[in-house]
């Protein structure tokens, strides 16, 4: 193979020539030269083989240039071939096929998973249950049932302590909770309640200790965490889910709908398409100028409309291109969505509402202005912004972002950081080959992956890539590791008034119960003197209009 090295002999047996088959014998025994263009630029000659724990480990690159090498070919490397010939190293949901007319060689079906270390401690109302188990429960219900309508049985037809003021109820309870309940003398020194309610004192305390010993433990361990798991977690309400909806729209479901309800769907909808136009426009004139920056027109990214309470969606950058891959990912998506004579169905369209100008796709202080920007420092400055475990998730292709999860958990120790369980926008990777026909190479690539000796050669280069890599925050002694605060009620409010609701239903009910008496006897009286009061009214009624037609008689007498 070439950049240009010599076309080597080759021997072969007599040759027949005889009249009108010179020119086709001579075209069959000539040794012609393939001419290939590669379109990555990651492929670049190596010199040598990476040497590891005193093994040769393979590496992507040299794997495509030994099958260049022996297939014999001139190899030209380029971003955008020209040439007829041509392969495409590496292609994904954010390096599609630009041309369907290709040979398509698949490797494997990769998505997109979100990587973060941020969470929400929350305390949950299972956490007063948790203690006991629902046998338990059920137990210790039955039985308080059960002793407190036998006490009120036996105290309601013994005629000796039929008069004595005691509630069973309030005495069961006032144990449960560790205070000294109300019993008379009388029935303190009766047989049965001596028993039965000695029984369950003794019963109550050993319950209580050991539910207080089981909280108490449950309270110093760590509380309950959570973490974004899908990317619907990820929303910023954005809308974009009203506008799916209303594509479904009916005439007979729109006649359901008010006026006032169509107008602000209508409203919601229009605002939306704004935003996710002007965004699309911004990451169009990015792609466009960013690689010209180095002359007079540079141009920048805009974080005027970032919302600091929507997640962060951080990504590493590819060669290809000068926006970030999931980005690239989302952009793609929005070309399909924008494209009117595309037949995909609405529900693949689900993560645009990610595509929004919202969240922050760079990591805090990126600028395209920056001379000294490389794809190691934009990696150190997604790795600083993701261990601070604010509302920032690391996005990436599901291979990597596992690869990120065990560097970053071997490094952090401290922290505990979370992988998404769905995989989103998946897509086949591979090798494109541009008008390969019957070539060598189409076959020699197709035997290496076929083999799986490209995937392995593939996942141990990706670990290679973290394998001198130190950690860019330092936990002990580091200034800039500020970890998010998590350590607050804001998960915990809703219990707070969920148990302080419950609380006052459960007096409310328990005083109804215990002096029903009296306020039925309250509601008597209240319906007695309603009569009163309407017989009242008519009597002044009646009286005010005798009275006019008692005048008019005395005039008349007059």
């Amino acid at each position: 193979m070439t950049t240009r090295s010599r076309i080597p002999m080759r021997c072969t047996s007599e040759i027949d020539l005889r009249d009108g088959n010179f020119a086709p014998v001579v075209a069959k025994h000539t040794s012609e030269r393939e001419e290939w263009c590669v379109q990555d630029p990651d492929t670049t000659t190596p010199t040598v083989m990476t040497v590891i724990l005193d093994r040769k480990t393979l590496t992507l690159n040299k794997l495509a240039w030994e099958i260049f090498s022996k297939a014999n070919v001139t190899l030209t490397k380029n971003i955008d071939c020209s040439m007829v010939k041509h392969v495409q190293m590496k292609f994904d949901a954010a390096n599609r096929l630009s041309d369907p007319a290709v040979t398509a060689i698949h490797t494997a079906v990769k998505g997109y998973q979100f990587l973060t270390c941020y969470a929400e401690p929350y305390i949950s109302l299972g956490f007063y249950l948790n203690p006991f188990q629902p046998e338990l429960w059920a137990v210790l219900g039955t039985t308080i049932v059960s002793i407190t309508a036998l006490a009120t049985f036996v105290h309601s037809f013994i005629g000796t302590l039929k008069h004595e003021h005691f509630s069973a109820l309030m005495y069961v309870l006032a144990s449960l909770f560790e205070e000294e309940g109300f019993m008379p003398s009388r029935i303190e020194k009766h047989n049965f309640f001596r028993i039965s309610l000695g029984i369950w004192s003794l019963i109550s305390v050993v319950l209580t200790n050991g539910y207080n010993g089981i909280m108490i433990s449950e309270l110093n361990s760590p509380r309950s965490l959570s973490h974004p798991e899908t990317f619907d977690r990820l929303d910023c309400n954005t809308k974009f889910g009203l506008v799916l909806k209303s594509v479904d729209f009916n005439d007979k479901l729109l006649m359901q709908l008010g006026e006032s309800t169509l107008k602000e769907i209508e409203h919601d909808i229009r605002m939306w398409n704004d935003k996710f136009n002007s965004f699309f426009s911004q990451i169009v004139d990015l792609s466009r100028w960013v690689p010209f920056n180095s002359g007079t027109y540079r141009i920048d990214i805009n974080n005027t409309h970032v919302d600091n309470d929507c997640y962060r969606l951080l990504s590493t950058f590819q060669p290809t291109y000068e926006i970030p891959t999931f980005l690239v990912v989302l952009f793609n998506l929005a070309l399909d969505y924008t494209d009117l004579s595309s037949n995909h169905s609405h529900s693949m369209f689900r993560y645009l509402s990610l595509f929004s100008s919202k969240h922050a796709f760079y990591p805090k202080g990126f600028s395209y202005l920056n001379d000294n920007l490389s794809y190691s420092v934009v990696q150190r400055q997604i790795e600083r912004e993701v261990v601070q475990c604010g509302k920032t998730v690391f996005v990436g292709r599901t291979s990597e972002v596992k690869l990120e999860y065990e560097f970053l958990s071997k490094k952090y120790p401290d922290v505990q950081f979370f992988m998404s369980t769905e995989a989103v926008q998946s897509y086949p990777t591979g090798i494109l080959i541009q008008h390969g026909w019957k070539s060598r190479v189409v076959q020699s690539l197709k035997g290496v992956t076929e083999s799986g000796i490209w995937t392995h050669t593939k996942e141990q280069e990706l670990r290679l890539k973290n394998l001198n890599r130190p950690a860019v925050v330092i936990m002990e002694n580091s200034k800039d590791f500020k970890p998010t605060n998590i350590a607050t009620l804001r998960g915990s409010w809703p219990t707070v008034f969920i148990l302080v609701g419950s609380l006052i239903s459960v007096t409310i009910l328990v005083f109804i119960t215990e002096f029903r008496r009296s306020i039925g006897l309250s509601i008597a009286k209240m319906y007695c003197l309603i009569p009163f009061r309407h017989s009242r009214k008519r009597m002044v009624a009646e009286a005010v209009l005798v009275i006019p037609v008692a005048v008019c008689d005395i005039s008349k007498t007059n």
